[in-house]
């Protein structure tokens, strides 16, 4: 069982009382024996605890203790000796700096130089209690060390940006080192990817966004987090579909509509996975990231005993499993409303193995060119805070070391078109060279066509998420719904209920391909929505069903009143019709409100891209765990699966290194 942050603390701290422990007793012994590195020994042990027990490095200016050290202090009291290194520190360092050290520790724009001067400063108290009590030091270390541990534990957190200790932007140090994997793209299926691995080997995580905590639009069910640029993307499809991208630690699960429900178990079956180890892994993510919704919304109440009335049945009550008929489906939301996305299963990772470098965009893989296959051997990114250029190696002394995409069905396919491996043709048309002829990379993209209809309400209406589906049979689409309080000017309030349809298993798929070598531009992509005739006549089966939902008495209930005292549902925008008679008609309006649940996928597809252990063919040591390899896509909303598709594969992954 995974351990909890709070028994990962307490470990930490049995951890730091060792190490500084033995470093205190030594520093003291040899103090008395005037030993001329007995400074420099103390300060190298003092970094290694913070090392060993933080997972970060810090570096403690030896000449700047031994100032400290020297310092005069009057009498033994513990708070007058702290009170006069604190001020010897600031007259130190900064003379004219008014700053107060422990509040910068905890400024949004927090920065090591405060912590590193807290332990400094520490160091500098533990070495006067040395000279003051001498055979006496161990209440004195006793106060200092617990006073120093609670204040680091609070540091390495204390930004709401980078809640982890292994969270930095610091892209120079990053790259310093090798790393048994690389996982480019700390999204839906890299953080619970990258937290598995790291139990046992080095993860560098490259994520090109930042962090998604402290952000309300993130945080709150009521954000929008769709339309912050600072964690989305916005792109048009060559359809003219307007998309987005999330651009931020946590992938998608940071800016979309919160659902959770799992695959059916028909999907898990025909992809073949291993139905334990797939169920395992939905219980793993659920530990921490999925939640029952016990209380419904005023719309979302009404629309699922509308669905009941429009003969979606049976009612599944509340569930997380894919299940034909109506249910109250889960969510990343907690009972608060506040959104846990993937970047949260970092907690199961272990902090001294793994590294998350954000604001850091991945340009292209590195190979190895040998007698046989190329071979991945890392990965040159961008830093998105300094501008340079940055490359980054696998550890070279294990074969099985790997990079690893996980970067979404758009980002990983660009990423091997950067890299060289995909079409020749195109590869040739944008000047880069030809790694590898993979004719499939961008092949087969699909994005499920949707419609959404708002309708106006006469009865107020709270904010709220999708709650529930409508999962039917016949015709394989999916129906939710959500309401929204809008506010005009501050002095008109209109109540609005949406429902929404997906398709759930098109048949039309596109192309995606490179706009320009730049990575930080979006791809062009054309998914070709209708383009197959069986997926509008879904749309239009689906549509009828819809129509039926609007005319149930529940639904009704938000309708307006005319004078002569029959009820019209007003809609804003394009309206469900009352007559299903006209499949032509149906049809039109299947095209006129198209939309997406931006639930696209495909590109580095299972079986041509990449095989059955999603390993990229033709290379070596190259990897990709994420909805790019989806044929459909699992589930009324694919955020689950693709959470538990991280932890299943590492897992496999990690199964894969023992065997061999």
């Amino acid at each position: 069982m995974e351990p909890t942050s709070y028994e990962r603390w307490e470990k930490n701290r049995g951890l730091w009382m060792e190490i500084t422990d033995g470093v205190l007793v030594s520093y003291l012994e040899r103090l008395h024996d005037n030993d001329p590195k007995v400074t420099e020994d103390f300060v190298n042990g003092l970094e290694k605890g913070i090392l060993t027990t933080f997972g970060v490095e810090f570096r403690i200016d030896e000449t700047f203790v031994m100032e400290i050290s020297s310092l005069q202090m009057e009498g033994n009291n513990f708070y007058r000796e702290r009170k006069v290194v604190k001020e010897a520190i600031a007259a130190f360092v900064d003379k004219d700096s008014e700053r107060k050290w422990v509040k910068n520790m905890k400024d949004d724009d927090y920065n090591r130089k405060e912590l590193k001067l807290l332990w400094v400063e520490m160091a500098a108290v533990i070495m006067r209690f040395g000279h003051c009590f001498r055979g006496c030091y161990v209440i004195g270390y006793r106060l200092v060390s617990d006073f120093l541990y609670q204040f680091c534990s609070e540091a390495a957190t204390s930004n709401p940006e980078y809640p982890y200790s292994f969270m930095t932007a610091d892209a120079q140090k990053a790259a310093s080192r090798s790393y048994d994997y690389i996982v480019v793209g700390g999204g839906t299926a890299g953080c619970p990817l990258a937290a598995t691995l790291s139990q046992h080997y080095s993860v560098l995580v490259l994520e090109r966004g930042d962090s998604p905590y402290g952000i309300p639009d993130v945080e709150d069910f009521r954000g929008s987090p769709t339309t912050n640029p600072k964690v989305a993307q916005g792109f048009v499809s060559e359809d003219g579909v307007q998309l987005v991208r999330a651009r931020v630690l946590g992938g998608g699960s940071a800016i979309n509509g919160g659902v959770y429900s799992r695959a059916s178990t028909e999907y898990i079956r025909k992809i073949k996975w291993d139905e334990k180890l797939v169920y395992e892994s939905y219980e793993w993510v659920e530990r921490l990231n999925a939640f029952q919704q016990y209380k419904l919304s005023t719309w979302n109440s009404a629309t699922k005993d509308g669905l009941l009335q429009a003969g979606v049945l049976p009612y599944n009550g509340h569930t997380f499993d894919h299940l034909v008929g109506t249910k109250i489906s889960g969510s990343i939301f907690d009972e608060n409303g506040k959104r846990h996305t993937a970047a949260d299963l970092l907690q199961y990772a272990n902090p001294e193995n793994i590294v998350v470098l954000l604001n850091a965009t991945a340009s292209r893989i590195l190979f190895s060119l040998g007698s046989g296959k190329p071979k991945a051997s890392g990965v040159e990114f961008r830093s998105n805070n300094d501008g340079l250029i940055y490359q980054i190696s696998l550890n070279q002394l294990s074969i099985n070391s790997e990079v690893i995409l996980s970067a979404g069905s758009i980002g990983s396919t660009q990423l091997l078109l950067l890299s060289g491996i995909g079409p020749k043709r195109q590869l040739k048309e944008m000047n880069i060279p030809a790694l590898l002829d993979s004719p499939f990379v961008g092949k087969q993209v699909q994005d499920n066509p949707s419609a959404a209809f708002t309708i106006v309400s006469s009865k107020p209406l709270e904010d709220s998420y999708s709650q529930l589906a409508g999962i039917l049979d016949n015709s394989q689409n999916y129906i939710e719904s959500g309401s929204l309080v809008q506010r005009n000017n501050g002095t008109n309030t209109q109540y609005l209920g949406v429902l929404d349809i997906k398709l759930a298993f098109p048949l039309s798929r596109g192309d995606l391909w490179l706009k320009s070598v730049d990575p930080r531009d979006n791809p062009y992509v054309r998914y070709n929505y209708y383009s197959h005739s069986l997926d509008l006549q879904r749309c239009v089966k689906g549509i009828k069903v819809m129509v039926n939902l609007s005319m149930s008495s529940s639904i009704q209930e938000f309708a307006f009143t005319d004078s002569g005292n029959s009820k019209t549902l007003q809609f804003l925008g394009i309206a469900l019709p009352k007559n299903q008679s006209n499949d032509d008609a149906l049809a039109k309006l299947c095209k006129e409100a198209l939309g997406t649940f931006n639930h696209y996928h495909g590109g580095c597809q299972a079986g041509l891209v990449v095989n059955e252990r999603y390993l990229v063919k033709g290379v070596d040591n190259l990897r990709v765990v994420d909805g790019s390899i989806y044929k459909d896509s699992p589930g009324t909303n694919p955020q689950a699966t693709t959470m538990m598709l991280g932890r299943y594969m590492g897992i496999h992954i990690l199964q894969e290194r023992t065997i061999s």
